[in-house]
């Protein structure tokens, strides 16, 4: 379940003209996150889901928020973990699959969640205090939420907005409103002032600190049928008085396009606070670099545990790269 942010950004405003074959580029938004090859909001929140979750994604029945039933925050995983993985939502692509067995085969990992982990975890002062006071001589990787392009930007309730980057192999052929990306930099930069405090937090105490690339987009067909099961968007469409089914969607291209503009800032913010950078394994892109249908959750945004087996594998990957 989304929810949306306010900000600068409108489709009546952010309108740029664009030159023959592509808008207008803005110098900050250069490419720094690489494109797939070609054969292989605060952050958008989901709500615990009322209807039958599939056997990996059942929660346990006690609540998050009852002292009596023990700490609000877990590990989720080793009890000595190697590897600390904590963050948004998307952090529960890798909780499911540690529970499951499939976590890092070389080293230890957990995930430092709800103790209820529904959802997305309850990240306040509460919860990065304590992932620091886990994070000693330990490899920290942090997933930092990763939605805003879907809970701002999915639904096109006006003009279609279009958004150009060099790494999206495809043009949507609709017309609409070019927006910079510099606009959307703008829009979204201040998602990630948490995170610029937390870095330096976690460096001093943890062996290594790790930001972890988030999902790609879907699909238009999976979109379409997680959009009947997403109330925050049934909700939007019932108040534009359009059924779910036939209201307009930003075309792929520009989601995509907007996904890599995040992933590029996401790993500008991660090395300007000291911290190594862990992009999607290519292995669950498709050819044109939307999230393949099997490691998708049955939701417009997530991944689904075996995606999160692909990041353990990663993270194995990237600190045994740095180690001396």
């Amino acid at each position: 379940m989304f929810r949306r942010k306010p900000g600068p950004v409108t489709r009546t405003t952010a309108a740029a003209p664009a030159p023959p074959g592509g808008p207008a580029e803005d110098a900050a938004g250069e490419s720094t996150v690489a494109a797939p090859a070609a054969d292989v909001g605060r952050e958008a929140e989901f709500e615990p889901q009322k209807e039958v979750l599939p056997d990996d994604e059942v929660p346990p029945d006690d609540s998050a928020f009852d002292p009596a039933l023990g700490p609000r925050f877990v590990l989720h995983g080793a009890p000595d973990p190697d590897i600390l993985v904590a963050g948004h939502s998307h952090a529960l692509t890798l909780l499911h699959a540690v529970r499951a067995g499939n976590g890092p085969t070389r080293l230890t990992g957990a995930v430092a969640y709800n103790r209820n982990y529904v959802g997305a975890p309850a990240t306040d002062a509460s919860y990065w205090d304590f992932v620091e006071q886990n994070a000693g001589d330990r490899h920290v990787a942090i997933l930092w939420s990763g939605n805003y392009h879907l809970a701002d930007f999915l639904l096109a309730d006006g003009p279609s907005m279009r958004v150009y980057d060099p790494r999206v192999p495809a043009r949507s052929s609709a017309e609409g409103t070019w927006v910079p990306r510099t606009m959307l930099r703008e829009h979204w930069e201040h998602s990630f002032d948490e995170l610029d405090q937390l870095l330096p937090r976690l460096r001093a105490k943890a062996r290594s600190v790790i930001v972890v690339s988030t999902p790609p987009p879907k699909r238009d067909d999976h979109v379409r049928v997680a959009l009947r099961r997403e109330r925050y968007f049934l909700d939007q469409a019932a108040a534009a008085g359009v059924d779910i089914d036939e209201i307009p969607l930003t075309a792929e291209p520009d989601r995509l396009a907007m996904w890599y503009l995040l992933q590029d800032m996401l790993r500008e913010h991660a090395l300007a606070g000291g911290a190594a950078f862990l992009p999607v394994p290519s292995d669950a892109l498709d050819s044109e670099g939307f999230l393949r249908p099997d490691f998708s959750r049955w939701d417009v945004t997530h991944a689904n545990p075996r995606f999160g087996q692909l990041l353990w594998a990663a993270l194995e990957n990237e600190i045994e790269g740095e180690q001396p």
